[in-house]
């Protein structure tokens, strides 16, 4: 597997593209927040209410997230659960590109 370079911002766009394909809402206002002195450092995440029953589900597909209880206004996620939301949306817009 190679590695996924993650930040703020890519962490934020998966979210986002993944919020838009689950739910069809586009430019949701999706905040994240991480310690800039950790090379692996946690990220808080908090995704808006009308799209995050939608997104928890979908991540809630994959191993490494627990199931997330929909009034959760914010999550806090790994520097390996970052790079997966990341791995996820990549493989889902390019299956979107090529299917």
């Amino acid at each position: 597997m190679s590695v996924i370079l993650t930040s703020v911002a890519r962490l934020r766009a998966g979210l986002a593209t993944i919020a838009e394909i689950t739910s069809g809402a586009t430019r949701a206002q999706i905040k994240v927040v991480a310690r800039p002195q950790a090379a692996t450092r946690p990220y808080k995440v908090h995704i808006p209410p009308r799209v995050r029953r939608h997104v928890y589900d979908f991540l809630a597909q994959n191993a490494q997230f627990p199931q997330l209880s929909h009034d959760a206004e914010s999550i806090t996620m790994t520097y390996a659960q970052a790079e997966e939301v990341i791995r996820i949306s990549c493989e889902a817009v390019e299956a979107g590109a090529v299917g």
